[in-house]
């Protein structure tokens, strides 16, 4: 069930704290570039022969993350798993 929308509570970034909090947010993220994921099928972490990389659309080189290339034999697999 999807939960209602709300806004969320306006954040004053004039504040050091919420800068602070902020830019310690961006840099966790930014130190988890280029990790790789595995799909998940039925629970358990299934690694392809084929993989994909995202890219930042703002630095073109950048690789966000790399990504297993599903085949249909693993799109069959998931389908069956979640009938």
């Amino acid at each position: 069930m999807l939960t209602e929308f709300k806004n969320e509570t306006y954040l004053d970034f004039s504040k050091e704290e919420n800068q602070k909090r902020m830019l310690e947010a961006l840099q966790k993220i930014h130190s988890e570039f280029g990790k790789e994921y595995d799909l998940i099928i039925d629970g358990e972490r299934v690694k392809a022969n084929a993989k994909f990389n995202s890219y930042n659309p703002s630095e073109k080189e950048e690789v966000i993350g790399i990504f297993q290339k599903a085949t249909e034999k693993e799109g069959e697999k998931a389908i069956q798993a979640a009938l």
